[in-house]
């Protein structure tokens, strides 16, 4: 960020809050029992977790809620996206596709509020809307009824009482957002969600003060001040590197934000449909911070047993080799240096073959 320090910019400097990001389906009451359990034993009271629009409208599933809200708000706090148009109020027949009438989201919000506000306080607007999986822009391409859309669920859902998170941007677009700003829809906007992948996804970035700098100071130039959650991040296990992962949640509570959701609690059976496709991507089925079957992996065990501190303080020692391993840290001698060996380079096909074993 360009400039000095101001008292806006410390008030970003402590720590952010930290939750975690779970999707729920219909019917799973001993998952949810499980994530409570899993929850508790972290000391997480925060969770963000989808709602389906299109699920609402089914007998069933409306019974699913009208259970699950009150069951997760006694032992934490909630934060529901809301997305899935129904496929009758749907342009195309696909999930991510807008709704015909932009209102009818407000309308659907303003629903749910008079039902089951009791049991959350934020109402995040949509997910990745300017990502060609949560918005079809392609039938919107100069967003006029996504403006529309969110404008009007905005201040709705600001006028009952509620608070509002602008869905997670995936990619950060600070244009994009700059677009908003100039059609007032982020006036009734209490917070800005970013979502990002370091080391997964995104390859070339670890930092997230510049990303997030940048969309502070856009903000600031059209006079708004909501706070900047990342709503959705986390690191892929896919290559058994779950020292890495553990790394990178230590990195993430840097960033100056003031709330993270880390995505997600437990991977994805291989089994199942990922939003992209049936096992397109090895890496999509491995963000949980227990496998699909329950084993916790390197960064619960540290979180649980330890506490966040633990996890920093673990994150701190990979820094370090040998010698140089700060005396304080370890309480221990400094390890010896290993005997240097010969090094092996792989190039070719043999290459990619060579680093995935």
């Amino acid at each position: 960020m360009s400039g000095e320090m101001d008292n806006a910019d410390a008030k970003h400097l402590v720590c952010p809050v930290l939750g975690v990001q779970e999707w729920l389906q219909p019917g799973a009451h001993q998952r949810v029992e499980a994530l409570l359990a899993d929850l508790r034993a972290l000391n997480v009271r925060e969770l963000r977790m989808g709602f389906s629009w299109a699920d609402w409208h089914t007998k069933e599933d409306r019974a699913w809620y009208e259970w699950l809200l009150p069951r997760l708000a006694s032992e934490v706090n909630v934060t529901l996206y809301f997305t899935f148009a129904p496929p009758r109020l749907e342009l195309q027949s696909k999930a991510y596709a807008r709704p015909r009438n932009p209102r009818d989201y407000a309308d659907f919000l303003d629903l749910i509020i008079t039902g089951l506000g009791e049991h959350f306080t934020w109402i995040e607007l949509w997910n990745e809307c300017n990502n060609i999986n949560g918005w079809s822009w392609r039938l919107d391409p100069e967003w006029k009824n996504f403006y529309e859309m969110i404008g009007a669920a905005a201040y709705r859902t600001k006028q009952r009482g509620k608070k509002t998170l602008l869905s997670g941007m995936a990619p950060m677009n600070p244009h994009w957002l700059e677009s908003l700003c100039e059609r007032g829809v982020i006036e009734h906007i209490d917070a800005v969600g970013v979502q990002g992948f370091p080391g997964t996804r995104e390859f070339d970035w670890y930092d997230w003060r510049e990303p997030v700098g940048k969309l502070r100071d856009m903000l600031r130039h059209h006079g708004l001040d909501p706070e900047i959650w990342i709503t959705a991040t986390g690191y892929s296990t896919w290559r058994y590197d779950e020292f890495r992962q553990l790394c990178m949640l230590d990195e993430l509570l840097q960033a100056p934000v003031e709330r993270i959701y880390w995505y997600s609690f437990y991977d994805l059976h291989l089994d199942q449909c990922h939003q992209n496709g049936f096992r397109e991507d090895e890496r999509h089925y491995h963000f949980g911070l227990k496998n699909a079957h329950g084993k916790p992996k390197l960064l619960y065990r540290t979180w649980a047993n330890e506490g966040i501190a633990g996890v920093r303080a673990l994150a701190v020692l990979g820094r370090y080799t040998g010698a140089n391993l700060p005396q304080d840290v370890t309480k221990r001698q400094p390890a010896k240096r290993a005997k240097v060996r010969r090094s092996t380079l792989i190039t070719g096909g043999a290459g990619f073959i060579g680093i995935n074993l």
